[in-house]
């Protein structure tokens, strides 16, 4: 390898790339990737009723524009619960606070899979939106916390990534889901 004095005072320039430090060729963590799941998980079934919509009107026997407001309560529930919920939870221990809510998103859901009467699907889904903007806040705090040194940002764009297939995969999935099947299927 051949050296170069630099014109900086206790530096050398070199022609050839140095080899990178152990701790610069770090993995992002798996806890990460989780989030990034967990990310895609709620942003799907955010998105999962606008493609349902029909067949969940005619399940209860309602009118589809009825059927519409699991999009607009959840679509409620972030917009007040999360800012709201944040507030309450701002001293709380981030994992504690991380698993709490995916255990409330869990029960919302459950009780909207679960749910005889279109109130208690509308319960459910109101309930699973109060952790949605809360978790996706604390995510990316805990993302960054998590990430090697300099791989922050990577880190955080993982979760974008959840977030943006979520988007992408839970329309198709909702529209999959609402289609019949054909006569030669």
């Amino acid at each position: 390898m051949m050296s170069v004095r630099s014109e900086y005072p206790g530096t050398v320039c070199s022609s050839e790339k140095k080899k990178p430090k152990a701790s610069e060729q770090r993995r992002i963590p798996v806890a990460i990737v989780i989030l990034a799941v967990s990310i895609f998980v709620i942003g799907t079934a955010e998105l999962l009723p606008m493609g349902l919509l029909i067949p969940i009107a005619e399940q209860y026997g309602l009118p589809v524009s009825t059927a519409g407001l699991l999009v607009t309560v959840y679509a409620l529930g972030v917009a007040v619960g999360g800012p709201l919920l944040t507030m309450a939870t701002g001293r709380t221990d981030r994992k504690m606070l991380l698993m709490g809510l995916l255990l409330l998103f869990v029960s919302g859901s459950l009780l909207s899979a679960l749910a005889p009467h279109f109130t208690v699907l509308l319960a459910g889904r109101l309930l699973s939106s109060f952790a949605h903007g809360t978790l996706f806040g604390i995510s990316i705090v805990v993302a960054g916390k998590l990430a090697p040194p300099g791989k922050e940002g990577v880190a955080i764009s993982y979760l974008g990534t959840g977030l943006t297939l979520s988007t992408v995969l839970g329309a198709l999935l909702s529209a999959r889901l609402s289609a019949k099947p054909s006569d030669g299927a």
